[in-house]
């Protein structure tokens, strides 16, 4: 018989998250993204050299990301169109 550790499925799952170094709710959800080689190897090389994981660093990203979209109350702001290179 094997035993699973699952703290969200006790009341004290916050406690249970804290106490193993979690400070936020166990995550639950992958998503999987395509970016140029150059920038992926550029990016892991700079979160090694901060000594920060890389999904932590996007966790950030997305959530500051909400926050200041968010709050215009679901009004878009204009953004300039990317520039692709001369094949794109």
């Amino acid at each position: 018989m094997r035993v699973v550790f699952a703290p969200y499925r006790s009341r004290f799952w916050l406690a249970a998250c804290v106490s193993i170094g979690y400070t936020y709710p166990m995550k639950d959800s992958g998503l999987r993204i395509r970016v140029e080689k150059d920038l992926r190897e550029r990016f892991l090389a700079l979160c090694k050299k901060q000594d920060r994981p890389a999904a932590q660093i996007i966790r950030e990203f997305m959530r500051g990301y909400l926050a200041e979209h968010e709050a215009n109350d679901g009004q878009q702001s204009p953004t300039k169109p990317v520039k692709k290179g001369a094949n794109g």
